[in-house]
C-alpha cells in the first residue's frame, strides 16, 4: 500500500509559513484602513502594542495572543509584551505612547483601566474588557444558564464544558477541531454523534465550517487516524512515513509515501535496485536507479 499526497503536498509547503497560517492576506495594502487586516471585519475596537500598530482588531489579536499564544505584532511581527485595547476613531484613535507602557500596570492598579491577564492586555472601556474575557471563557451559547435566555454559562475548564454540553444538550465537540481549528471555545461547532460522524468524513452540510469549504477531516491510512487539514496531513506524512529518495529525484513533483521501511525496501526491490551487502543492508536507503 502507498499513498499520493503530490495533490496538496505543493500546497501544504506554501502554507508552511513563519507565524499564524490564517493572516494569509496581511501586508498586501489591499485592506483600507478602516478594516481588521486579519478578519477585513470593520474596525471597532483596536488593540496595540508599543509599536503603535493599529491596523487589528482587539477580537483578532485575543484569539492570536489567548488561542494561539502568538504575541507578535500582526504587522511588524514585534514579539511580546502588552498591548492597549480602545476604540478605533481613525486619526483620532486614543494612542497610549511607547514610553508611557511601563505605567500600565500601575494604571490599572490605581483603577484606570481593566488588565485581562491571559492576554497580555489592558482595556479603557470596562463592556468591552467584559465581552473579550467572555469569549475567552470555557463557555459556549449551546449551554445557557438555567432559567434560559442568559448568556452561556462559564465552566472551570473544557473537560467541564465538555462533560455538561453531553449530559444536557446531546452535543459533542469534535476533538480534531478542538487541536487544530484555531478559534475561541464558544466559537467551536457543537455536532449531535450523527452529525460528527459526516463531519469528519465529508465536512458540514451547514455553518462556519461549510461556508469555509471544510469537506472533511483527511486520513492516514496507514496510521488509521485523521488529521484537522491538509498540512497537518503532510506533516504527519513526512515526519512518520516513508518516501523513496530516487523517485523523489526524478519527479520531484511527485510525493508517494510507503509505510515504514520494509515496506519501502519491497519498492527498492521491485523498481530499483538494492545493494544486498550486510552493510548496506543494516545502513538503510541504499539504492540505485540503475545497475
Amino acid at each position: 500500500l502507498i499513498i499520493d499526497l503530490s495533490h496538496i503536498a505543493s500546497n501544504s509547503q506554501a502554507l508552511r509559513q513563519d507565524g499564524p497560517q490564517w493572516l494569509g492576506f496581511v501586508g498586501t495594502g489591499a485592506m483600507s484602513d478602516d478594516f481588521c487586516v486579519v478578519c477585513a471585519e470593520p474596525l471597532e475596537w483596536v488593540a496595540y502594542g508599543a509599536c503603535g500598530h493599529k491596523e487589528t482588531c482587539s477580537k483578532c489579536v485575543a484569539r492570536l495572543r489567548v488561542v494561539l499564544e502568538d504575541t507578535r505584532c500582526v504587522l511588524c511581527q514585534q514579539s511580546g509584551g502588552a498591548v492597549v485595547v480602545t476604540r478605533f476613531s481613525g486619526a483620532y484613535t486614543a494612542t497610549v505612547p511607547a514610553a508611557e507602557f511601563p505605567q500600565l500596570e500601575a494604571r490599572a492598579k490605581h483603577g484606570d483601566l481593566k488588565y485581562f491577564k491571559a492576554a497580555d492586555a489592558y482595556f479603557d472601556d470596562e463592556q468591552h474588557y467584559n465581552t473579550i474575557r467572555e469569549m475567552c471563557s470555557f463557555a459556549h451559547p449551546a449551554i445557557s444558564q438555567p432559567e434560559g435566555g442568559g448568556p452561556a454559562r462559564k465552566f472551570r475548564s473544557l473537560k467541564e464544558l465538555r462533560r455538561t454540553l453531553e449530559s444536557e444538550q446531546g452535543l459533542h465537540f469534535c476533538a480534531i477541531c478542538l487541536a487544530g481549528r484555531k478559534v475561541f471555545i464558544s466559537e467551536q461547532v457543537a455536532y449531535t454523534k450523527a452529525d460528527l460522524a459526516v463531519h469528519t468524513k465529508s465536512g458540514d452540510v451547514t455553518g462556519p465550517m461549510a461556508e469555509a469549504g471544510f469537506k472533511g477531516h483527511p486520513f492516514c491510512t496507514f496510521c488509521r487516524k485523521a488529521f484537522y487539514g491538509d498540512n497537518e496531513l503532510f506533516a504527519h506524512m513526512q515526519s512518520t512515513h516513508e518516501q523513496c529518495f530516487l523517485c523523489r529525484r526524478a519527479q520531484p513533483d511527485k510525493y508517494v509515501y510507503y509505510r515504514d521501511y520494509t515496506e519501502l525496501e519491497g519498492h527498492f526491490r521491485n523498481e530499483h535496485y538494492i545493494c544486498d551487502h550486510p552493510q548496506c543492508l543494516e545502513a538503510r536507503f541504499v539504492g540505485f536507479s540503475n545497475e
